[in-house]
């Protein structure tokens, strides 16, 4: 297989120079995996990139569970970002089916020797390098920038719940530290007491649509209370508002004034008939008065709503502290 019209095609090295292309060629060498082959786990050392000549190669990220980042086939070339900067690899590779690739330093050659022995091929290498990884910085912010929407999308999927549009349980973890700062906050998180029933009576879909119409009349009060609040669905039927810079009274307030509303939500649409009331238990934590951390405070008001409806339920409470 001539290499050097096999480094041309490659975008990482199609800029270099025949010289520049006759020093990487002589400094490869082709490596073969069978299908599953592991071409390198997350912590290996990064002394090589590859580029793959037949087969199929799946890059994964570093946990055990991690999706998969990126299939890539033949012609494209992976691993140049750690070897270029000699960071550990924090990706793992393994090849889809046989695979061949050329290894570039082989076995036995560092880069950092290749680079001593031909320091003025070495540096026009490195630079020719970096000229393809900088253009695709730029066109990878090029693109984020004219596609806002797409961004926006992106974070819909990510940290929005489908049925309710809502924000959800990774949005509340992720943004909640952040906002634990000087002022106080408020979380409030509830689940409707009756929600079983009416699951069990009229069916999932009507457990569904009466969380939408929660949702709802959650999209109507956010906007109201301003500061920075915002909704959630932290999962399956707890929704919660995370209101930054509020205490314990206005807290209290906003809670009944919650519970007051909920319970006189109409249902009919959602059950199929009227006289359907919501019942709803509210469980309230406050930043810093019950907790300093934000799993914690998750937890504190994750726990109020099930003894509220053990209480017989409407209840509103606040952690440590029992019925408000």
């Amino acid at each position: 297989m001539d290499i050097l019209s096999q480094l041309q095609k490659t975008e990482i090295f199609s800029a270099l120079g025949p010289l520049e292309s006759g020093f990487v060629a002589e400094a490869c060498e082709e490596i073969v995996w069978e299908a599953g082959g592991v071409i390198f786990e997350p912590g290996w050392a990064s002394d090589c990139l590859w580029m793959i000549l037949d087969g199929e190669v799946e890059i994964f990220g570093a946990q055990a569970e991690s999706p998969l980042i990126a299939n890539l086939i033949a012609g494209e070339v992976f691993g140049e970002l750690e070897f270029l900067t000699g960071k550990p690899r924090n990706q793992r590779a393994v090849a889809v089916k046989g695979t061949t690739a050329l290894r570039f330093p082989q076995k036995g050659l560092s880069w950092e020797n290749l680079l001593n022995a031909r320091p003025a091929v070495g540096a026009r290498i490195v630079q020719d390098f970096l000229k393809v990884i900088a253009g695709r910085t730029r066109k990878a912010n090029q693109l984020v920038k004219e596609n806002s929407v797409l961004v926006q999308e992106l974070r819909r999927q990510v940290y929005g719940d489908q049925l309710t549009g809502l924000f959800n349980k990774t949005y509340l973890e992720e943004a909640l530290p952040g906002l634990l700062g000087p002022a106080p906050l408020a979380l409030i998180l509830f689940k409707p007491d009756n929600f079983k029933e009416i699951n069990d009576r009229w069916g999932h879909e009507a457990g569904d649509a009466t969380l939408v119409r929660m949702a709802a009349e959650l999209g109507r009060l956010v906007p109201r209370l301003g500061g920075g609040s915002f909704a959630v669905r932290y999962m399956g039927n707890e929704l919660g508002l995370v209101l930054p810079g509020c205490g314990r009274e206005e807290a209290g307030k906003i809670a009944r004034e919650l519970n007051a509303s909920f319970a006189q939500l109409d249902l009919s649409g959602a059950v199929g008939t009227s006289g359907v009331a919501l019942s709803t238990s509210l469980g309230v934590a406050l930043y810093p008065d019950h907790a300093q951390e934000a799993l914690e405070l998750i937890a504190m008001a994750h726990a109020l709503p099930l003894i509220g409806r053990a209480r017989g339920g409407q209840q509103v409470l606040f952690a440590g502290e029992g019925h408000e």
